[in-house]
């Protein structure tokens, strides 16, 4: 499996070797270590998924999101805060009705 233009996945010892200058894929006492972290970063690839995705961009056409058919919130689905929520005891009241805050002041 071709992995970032490489012909094998590497294998690191970033504590050792922290600019990666030695492979240690090849080193037989790393296998079971090597298995383990590519069925990791692995286990939720989807091939097909990753095929259709890269196709699509291709052709321009615009790539289904995650919410595709769910559609929009009705508005009764909404929660906006009533008048006076979120605001502080120092503000005016007139912030209070608007919605709206001064800027902070110093900490003196």
């Amino acid at each position: 499996m071709p992995v970032s233009g490489y012909d094998a996945p590497q294998l690191f010892n970033l504590d050792d070797d922290p600019e990666e200058r030695h492979d240690r894929a090849a080193v037989p006492a790393n296998r079971e270590q090597q298995e383990a972290l590519l069925a990791l970063a692995t286990a939720d690839w989807d091939g097909t998924a990753i095929l259709t995705t890269l196709e699509r961009r291709r052709q321009g056409r615009p790539l289904p999101s995650p919410a595709a058919g769910v559609g929009m919130p009705r508005a009764s689905e909404f929660w906006v805060a009533p008048a006076g929520c979120n605001v502080f005891p120092e503000d005016p009241p007139e912030a209070w009705e608007e919605g709206l805050r001064r800027p902070p002041r110093a900490i003196k």
